[in-house]
């Protein structure tokens, strides 16, 4: 039988502060597959360095200054194997996929690194490129969808290797000009899913971090265009329309930048520059779903209900699992008084997510529409119970009973 310890020649680099929860459910996991562990906490006062500790870790401690490459760059000078591996304490591979990362590191010593898929498993079916989980994995289980992005996590050991960024902390550039395997192997990343308030606590952390990154290196697209996204998420719109016409200046033909560009001129209310930016990602690349959505909001907002209706439907072609698309094409089917087809897109979102309040609040509007009371008041009653911050939008709605 074949042993389930590998203990390749790969040093598993991590850092972390307060994550004796997911430390103590992964480490037992991913240690069979490396014969080192180099941990290096930043300022813990839970049990996180206790727990490493009982794991053979190698400990350090390193004080946090908002620079994740800082840190990073110091555990990858603490390895001491060919291979160097690098995961989040709320990161794991699934030990399926142990045996094709050995034939890799072995059958493929000479190349500077190996791709995996950041697989970002989200608590909102409304986040940006929401993707359906298929559950092939049980470390998904339980998790509605994710958001994959493409990371170099496996690369080798080498003194030109290192960490760039503050923020986004990428080891890609030190290794550009080397040739790389794409694994196609997902990592599993459940840092999306720790809910809102985890999310709040990071932003203004992760605000150093980025205008420390473009003060470093404002040449770079990507420093750029994440502050952008941040301060979009912030709701500091005009900042953020700075940040992605620099991005632009860096990439002309950026679809993603013009994308969030439309959108942060939609937020302020510049509705003619929302839509030529949505149309200039959509001449870029016309099978974004995000722009078609995004371009069918826009529409929608000046009650050009066919208009969004057009934009939905191509959203939901090339997505046909989102909710949010469906939802989005119910609402604009709806407002042509189009009840019966809305109803019928909308009761498979409901079948599938009964917990998506979008989609149950769309509902409420056609029962109460076609004064099916009953249904709509127990609609109502299960809306309000899912989130109570929709109370003011039921009671619109429940009045026009």
């Amino acid at each position: 039988m074949e042993s389930n310890e590998y203990k390749l020649d790969l040093t598993l680099c991590m850092i972390a502060k307060n994550e004796e929860h997911f430390l103590s459910k992964h480490l037992p996991v991913m240690l069979p597959l490396v014969s080192e562990f180099v941990f290096v906490d930043t300022g813990s006062t839970d049990r996180s360095i206790e727990i490493a500790g009982e794991y053979g870790a190698k400990i350090f401690k390193k004080e946090w200054q908002s620079d994740f490459a800082e840190v990073r760059n110091f555990a990858l000078k603490k390895a001491s194997k060919k291979w160097i591996l690098v995961l989040d304490a709320d990161e794991v591979i699934s030990p399926k996929d142990f045996s094709y990362i050995k034939e890799c590191l072995e059958k493929k010593p000479d190349v500077g690194g190996f791709v995996f898929r950041q697989r970002n498993y989200l608590l909102n079916l409304d986040s940006e490129n929401w993707m359906p989980n298929l559950t092939d994995y049980e470390e998904g289980r339980g998790y509605t969808g994710f958001m994959d992005v493409s990371v170099v996590r496996i690369f080798e050991n080498k003194p030109h290797v290192h960490y760039t960024g503050a923020a986004h902390d990428l080891v890609e550039y030190s290794i550009a000009k080397r040739p790389k395997v794409d694994t196609g192997l997902p990592i599993h990343h459940y840092g999306m899913a720790r809910g809102l308030d985890k999310e709040k606590e990071k932003d203004e952390e992760y605000l150093k971090q980025l205008e420390k990154d473009v003060q470093n290196h404002p040449e770079l697209f990507k420093t750029r265009y994440t502050l952008g996204r941040l301060l979009f998420r912030l709701k500091r719109y005009k900042e953020a329309e700075i940040e992605f016409l620099k991005a632009l200046e860096i990439r002309p033909r950026s679809e993603v930048a013009f994308l969030n560009l439309g959108m942060t001129y939609y937020e302020s209310g510049d509705l003619k520059k929302a839509k030529e930016n949505l149309r200039y990602c959509l001449q870029i690349n016309g099978i974004s779903k995000e722009a078609w959505n995004s371009l069918g909001v826009v529409e929608a907002s000046v009650e050009a209900f066919s208009a969004a209706e057009e934009c939905f439907r191509k959203a939901v072609q090339i997505n046909p699992q989102s909710p949010k698309f469906k939802n989005n094409l119910a609402l604009a089917l709806f407002s042509q008084s189009k009840q019966k087809e809305a109803q019928e897109i909308l009761q498979p979102v409901i079948n599938k997510f009964p917990e998506y309040v979008p989609a149950l609040t769309t509902f409420l509007k056609i029962l109460v529409s076609i004064k099916d009371n009953t249904e709509a008041v127990k609609t109502a009653k299960n809306i309000l119970n899912l989130d109570k911050s929709y109370a003011a939008t039921v009671q619109e709605i429940i009045n026009r009973l």
